[in-house]
């Protein structure tokens, strides 16, 4: 046997055969007083314990070096039963008893290191899942304070030189009729920035929240897509669980929505609906334009990949479905509550 200190694979190496000693012994004391009457047996379920257990708990070289000594008391106590207590025994079934208790316990530790490799394997990419999150999220806020400082410069540099220009062109043209046409190119340059504006930093959502900017949104789409807009709150106060950046994340993915019905569906009428579903929220948008072909709702356009992207971030699941009486697209934002609860 080796010494002690050249094993590296903890006490296990030597307790479980002395634990099978221990219980041989116990077992031929039982028999010597009538308790047990087969020495197989006496043998056989200490034995076949310590092997299973030994094949379930020593890994490696260790392993080897328990079955010898296994083996080895196995032989000594079949001696000892026969010379001192007179009983015989049979060495092919223990010696099979034991490889096959060996090999289960083998078996049972592939088993079970298995289970815990793919527990492991599954707390990482939670981990990696959770750190792309958070990384998509932080590229979300870069992407936000962008807006931001653009829409200031748009609000303090191209409004103000419009501004400047208006009164420069007061002073230099004379006639009036030119002078009516030329301020009314400059109050129209002017909405169109304060739109772009108001669509990089919605200033609704900021001050009123999500139901109201979403209201709001619809109905500066309507008058830009000419469409007929209605819109529903059937939700109360649900969406207000949600953050400021899951209201924006909202915001930005149905202000895509609204955007790809401008361009693309020539809808007559659009409504959104906000729903409370109990353990879900839902925001509806359907419109009775041209639909949406199977190819672009399974992510291939690169708006709606935008959108399944930022669902994705808020753990959200989007549906492009058909409208109503086959009319149109009904996209539905499903979003669950239940982490919300866990949250709070």
């Amino acid at each position: 046997m080796p010494p002690l200190s050249s094993l590296r694979q903890g006490p296990l190496v030597f307790l479980l055969p002395t634990a099978g000693i221990v219980l041989a012994a116990i077992l031929f004391l039982l028999i010597c007083h009538g308790a047990i009457l087969s020495a197989d047996l006496c043998l056989l379920i200490p034995l076949v314990l310590t092997c299973y257990l030994t094949g379930w708990k020593i890994p490696g070289r260790a392993f080897f070096i328990v079955v010898v000594q296994l083996f080895a008391i196995s032989f000594f106590c079949q001696w000892l039963a026969w010379s001192q207590f007179g009983l015989i025994t049979t060495p092919a079934v223990l010696a099979l008893a034991m490889a096959a208790s060996l090999t289960w316990g083998r078996v049972g530790r592939a088993a079970s290191l298995r289970a815990k490799q793919e527990q492991n394997n599954r707390l990482v990419l939670a981990l990696k899942e959770k750190e792309i999150k958070e990384a998509h999220l932080l590229m979300v806020r870069q992407d936000e304070a962008d807006r931001r400082m653009l829409a200031s410069d748009l609000h303090d540099q191209v409004l103000n030189d419009l501004k400047s220009l208006r009164v420069a062109i007061a002073s230099s043209v004379e006639d009036a009729a030119s002078l009516e046409r030329i301020n009314a190119l400059l109050d129209q340059a002017s909405a169109q920035v304060r739109e772009v504006m108001e669509n990089l930093t919605p200033s609704v959502l900021e001050n009123l929240g999500l139901v109201s900017a979403i209201d709001d949104l619809l109905r500066r789409s309507a008058i830009s897509g000419k469409f007929k807009a209605r819109f529903k709150n059937e939700a109360g106060e649900a969406f207000g669980k949600l953050s400021k950046i899951e209201e924006l994340l909202l915001f930005r993915t149905v202000q895509e929505a609204l955007s790809n019905i401008i361009k693309h569906a020539s809808a007559k009428k659009v409504d959104i609906t906000l729903k409370d579903c109990g353990d879900e929220i839902v925001i509806a948008i359907n419109d009775d334009g041209l639909g949406i072909a199977k190819d672009k709702a399974r992510g291939q356009s690169r708006g709606l990949r935008y959108m399944r992207q930022r669902a994705d971030l808020l753990g959200a699941r989007i549906y492009w479905l058909p409208g109503a009486d086959d009319k149109g697209c009904l996209v539905e934002i499903r979003i669950s509550l239940k982490s919300y609860e866990e949250k709070v």
